[in-house]
């Protein structure tokens, strides 16, 4: 008897369908694949990377827009960003695995992708400076932990236990970030106004500002 499966990949490979590409789920896209094998498809796995593309990218949005006053500082973390996320790619395109499984049975990895995590661990510590967060000052020194012991093997339960800690400040610090008020998080954007300036404009304006009465620091 002919199987639902059966019936539909016979129909696309009637229609000239040679190759199905797609992630298995458990199932009925089980029975899909099987069929795949009797009917001369051939079944292309896929790896499923969405997720981690989409964190690393909105850390280097972060990156961009986040105000640090000291810009070598805000260099140096978007250059350990770039590192990772080229760590990141390299694992994606060639790896033996899907990214996260491929990072948690090859600890060596942690070379190539570790440098994302090293500039999470600079935002963190700017958010815990700026604004007194006490999950964003455990997680500077949490994330390193995390990374340092599957790096040099420790036991499961221990990378078990650094990973839920991790989770747990992460969740408070996206929780409480979303939840902060506009002004508070942009701050004053005045130093970053004279960054821009030529050192003759920095001047007139620093000399208009004395003039006027304002409270100036050189």
């Amino acid at each position: 008897m002919t199987t639902f499966a059966e019936a539909l990949i016979g129909a696309l490979r009637a229609r000239g369908t040679r190759h199905l590409f797609g992630v298995p789920g458990g199932g009925s896209s089980l029975d899909l694949i099987e069929a795949c094998g009797k009917l001369g498809v051939e079944f292309v796995l896929t790896r499923g990377e969405t997720a981690a593309v989409l964190a690393d990218t909105a850390l280097g949005v972060s990156l961009t827009l986040v105000h640090v006053y000291v810009k070598p500082i805000k260099d140096t973390m978007r250059a350990l960003w770039a590192v990772g996320s080229l760590g990141v790619a390299w694992i994606a395109l060639f790896g033996d695995a899907p990214l996260t499984e491929y990072v948690c049975a090859h600890r060596e990895s942690m070379l190539a992708v570790g440098w994302t995590f090293a500039a999470f661990t600079g935002l963190a510590f700017k958010e815990g400076m700026c604004y007194g967060k006490a999950e964003a000052g455990a997680l500077f020194f949490a994330v390193p932990i995390m990374c340092l012991s599957h790096l040099f093997g420790a036991s499961e339960d221990a990378r078990a236990v650094g990973l839920a800690v991790n989770l747990a400040l992460l969740s408070v610090f996206a929780a409480r970030k979303f939840t902060q008020e506009i002004h508070a998080d942009v701050g004053d954007k005045s130093v970053f106004m004279l960054q821009a300036m030529s050192e003759p404009e920095r001047e007139v304006f620093l000399a208009e500002a004395r003039a006027s009465g304002r409270d100036v620091w050189d």
